[in-house]
């Protein structure tokens, strides 16, 4: 880690009322202090809200990556970013742990210290490790317990590993829209990239390296009720910003962002951190750029688990559907054949009735 943060503590995860499962799932607290999927292996420890780090894994290989040092780590300001508390570290209980049918893990606990209570609200963290191993997502609701209105600051901090640049095989690689900038990829990470970042109402970038695993951050679409705007790029360090949030009594608002990387690819290659081949590195950017156009929309396994949640930071391109009813099978008159079923019963009823009326009266 290349920065002190300021910390708050995180409690259980009850309150994790607005995401939900997208299917069937088993959950447990948890106190490990990796998530491992496909040929991932998250640096997650139980005391963490967001990830540090993933190592290549599978078939006894593990292998250092420092693809990451700090993952989408959720910030707050209550003064327009003079200063902030960042939502990290030091959980005073077990996270909630929750594996879904296909594979995917996800880790939710509650944050809370005097800044939140202090302006009534509450704030759950639940980061998502999708089974590919390719994508981890943090998704934070904010929750408006108290009375008032409430206007607040909300943002991602990410730190990738070591960045030598200047440029070859590390800077900024690629990032959306980057064909409407004058921009000449590949450049330095600084702030004429992020001007021109938020010129072209980018939402992901991928950002490479000398030696390190690349990757892209993706933080939101530019259609999305509070557009995201990066604030801050310095080297390897990314802040990205999404400003004045109202949040009304009672209500909720999530906002969510990625890290994409491609261990699979690193895993075929027999990735080594130890060598620094300038063209293997620009490959691997170049595929991971590639792949990050998945968040030029907000569907598929995206926005999974955050169908009850309000999201602000993106627009759902793609409803959830409605389930088809299957058609009621018809017997060879062309009515319904459970209708005629049914008025078979009835009528087998009322002959009962009259048979059982006609005896009464015969006994009479």
């Amino acid at each position: 880690m290349k920065k002190t943060l300021v910390r708050l503590t995180a409690v259980s995860a009850a309150a994790a009322l607005t995401i939900v499962p997208a299917m069937a799932a088993h959950a447990a607290p948890w106190d490990g202090s990796t998530v491992e999927v496909g040929h991932s292996s998250w640096d997650a420890e139980s005391d963490y809200l967001n990830a540090n780090d993933a190592d290549l894994i599978g078939d006894g290989f593990d292998e250092y990556t420092d693809v990451l040092d700090t993952g989408l780590e959720a910030q707050i300001s209550f003064d327009d970013w003079s200063s902030y508390d960042s939502l990290a570290t030091n959980v005073d209980a077990d996270l909630d742990r929750v594996v879904a049918d296909n594979g995917d893990v996800t880790l939710t606990g509650t944050a809370s210290n005097s800044v939140l209570a202090d302006n009534n609200l509450s704030a759950v963290s639940e980061q998502r490790y999708y089974v590919e191993g390719d994508l981890f997502r943090h998704a934070v609701t904010y929750t408006n317990v108290g009375t008032e209105a409430i206007t607040v600051d909300l943002g991602f901090y990410t730190d990738w590993g070591s960045s030598s640049s200047t440029v070859d095989g590390g800077g900024l690689r690629a990032f959306q829209n980057s064909a409407t900038s004058s921009l000449d990829l590949p450049v330095d990470e600084d702030e004429d990239a992020m001007a021109a970042l938020n010129d072209a109402s980018a939402m992901w970038a991928t950002h490479g390296d000398e030696c390190d695993a690349p990757g892209t951050m993706a933080w939101g679409d530019a259609g999305a009720e509070y557009s995201a705007t990066v604030s801050e790029m310095s080297g390897d360090s990314w802040y990205v910003h999404i400003d004045d949030v109202t949040i009304e009594p009672g209500a909720s608002a999530t906002v969510v962002a990625f890290i994409l990387w491609d261990p699979d690819t690193l895993f075929a290659a027999n990735y080594n951190n130890d060598d620094c081949v300038s063209a293997d590195q620009i490959t691997w950017a170049d595929g991971v750029a590639a792949n990050s156009v998945e968040f030029d929309t907000f569907s598929g396994r995206l926005n999974v688990g955050l169908e009850n949640a309000n999201v602000i930071n993106w627009t759902s391109s793609a409803p959830i559907p409605t389930p088809t009813p299957t058609p009621v099978a018809l017997a060879s008159t062309g009515v319904d054949a459970s209708a005629m079923t049914a008025a078979g019963a009835i009528a087998l009823s009322l002959i009962a009735v009259a048979g059982l009326m006609l005896a009464r009266r015969r006994a009479a």
